[in-house]
């Protein structure tokens, strides 16, 4: 992995290397095609862990949805059962499907579910 301007000149910074000369290097470097990241055709799609649990549960499986913010037994039940073929696009489909979820007694909290993480993961 390359370093970015800013890691480059704080490790120069820290081998004491006169600072002008640490920056005619950073403008070389940052001038150089070659060493330039590569652009990407398009922009990554981030799926929601959420959603791929959602996406991926057998019917038989709604326990499996209940470490899910807000999602009990029966909410994961009725989310399973509405999911169309192919699963959901979104949480805003899941939502959309499935109304009555943010209401009482499910009270489901999509905010929360949308940055669910499964316990030992994290950005990082």
């Amino acid at each position: 992995m390359g370093l970015t301007g800013f890691e480059l000149a704080r490790r120069l910074a820290q081998a004491n290397v006169d600072y002008e000369a640490a920056q005619n290097l950073i403008r070389q470097v940052s001038a150089a095609p070659e060493l330039q990241p590569p652009k990407a055709d398009k922009p990554a799609v981030v799926i929601p862990h959420a959603l791929a649990l959602i996406n991926s549960t057998d019917s038989a499986a709604a326990e499996k949805l209940v470490p899910l913010p807000g999602i009990g037994p029966a909410a994961a039940r009725k989310l399973l059962e509405r999911r169309p073929e192919g699963g959901y696009a979104s949480l805003e489909q899941a939502a959309e499907l499935n109304p009555e979820l943010a209401e009482r007694p499910f009270n489901v909290k999509w905010d929360a579910i949308a940055s669910w993480q499964p316990k030992g993961m994290h950005d990082g």
